[in-house]
């Protein structure tokens, strides 16, 4: 069990080459806290995330992201997510980062997935309290993927 709880913090966005047909993300930079979005625990918005002794998030635009946080039974994760449309030739970027209150042997982790609509993980970012040591952090980290097929996404 943990003693703690770990928080992985996104922002989501999408550029396409052509103009969009459909409005492909809603509140997807979390400027409407989180409207749009479907939670199965505890998640919320802020415009900082910060542990005195070893990181301090912002947003990465605008003024607010996500943080998820694992306070659920031992090996029931939390999640946090929506299903989009994208025209042919967009990029689907998103900004993730894994921030930990725990420390080994509590290996708590967090990952971001993209799933096409086949339900197919295109792209991923993932951490865990082994890969940032103890009450570490890993950088913001972009996450990008070009939908070659347009369709839906979550």
């Amino acid at each position: 069990m943990n003693k703690l709880f770990w928080c992985l913090i996104a922002l989501a966005g999408i550029t396409s080459a052509k103009p969009v047909q459909a409005a492909p993300l809603i509140n997807g930079g979390f400027e409407a806290g989180l409207v749009g979005w479907s939670s199965s625990g505890p998640a919320f918005t802020t415009n900082n995330w910060t542990n005195a002794f070893t990181w301090d998030f912002y947003p990465t635009e605008g003024d607010s992201f996500a943080v998820i946080a694992s306070v659920f039974a031992d090996g029931v994760p939390t999640t946090l997510s929506q299903t989009f449309t994208v025209p042919t030739g967009s990029t689907i970027l998103l900004d993730a980062f894994f921030a930990t209150g725990d420390f080994l042997p509590f290996n708590d982790s967090g990952f971001v997935n993209i799933y096409d609509s086949g339900n197919n993980l295109v792209a991923s970012f993932s951490s865990d309290v082994a890969s940032v040591g103890d009450f570490g952090a890993t950088p913001w980290t972009t996450l990008s993927y070009y939908a070659a097929a347009g369709g839906d996404y979550t």
